[in-house]
């Protein structure tokens, strides 16, 4: 899915990017695809990102990748999670892809925050990749793009 050219869309990713500015990697590119893809999903995601999700760079070479932290420190008694529960890494290649599969990554990492997936990478369980890919579609967003 394409940003649309039109003004109130402009305005409404503008407002998400100004919304979650603390939240993202310092990329204006970045933040404007995550900014173009919240913009087309309903406010309850928009919300849920804002509550549970941080968006962070990385040098791990996998495009992009999500981590429950709340599977990570299960076996940590002392450990007081507030709200934050998920981070999605984007790593360095990520700007070097096309803008319709960097929102097809975004969308699909959100999918695996908002499913509440544990932790995988690189296709870990096939079935959470394939509803991640399907929470993506909801919204317009597909690998072959």
């Amino acid at each position: 899915m394409t940003t649309k050219n039109n003004p109130e869309f402009t305005k409404k990713v503008q407002s998400i990017i100004y919304r979650l500015d603390f939240k993202m990697v310092d990329n204006f590119k970045i933040k404007d695809a995550i900014g173009s893809v919240l913009a087309t999903m309903p406010d309850k995601i928009v919300d849920f990102v804002d509550d549970y999700i941080e968006f962070l760079g990385s040098d791990v070479k996998d495009n992009a990748f999500t981590i429950n932290l709340l599977d990570l420190n299960k076996s940590r008694s002392d450990y007081k999670l507030k709200k934050r529960k998920y981070i999605i890494f984007l790593d360095s290649n990520f700007l070097k892809e096309s803008k319709e599969f960097q929102q097809y990554i975004i969308a699909h990492e959100i999918g695996h925050a908002y499913l509440k997936h544990p932790n995988g990478g690189s296709g870990g369980d096939l079935s959470q990749e394939y509803e991640a890919d399907e929470f993506a579609a909801k919204y317009g967003y597909t690998m072959t793009v």
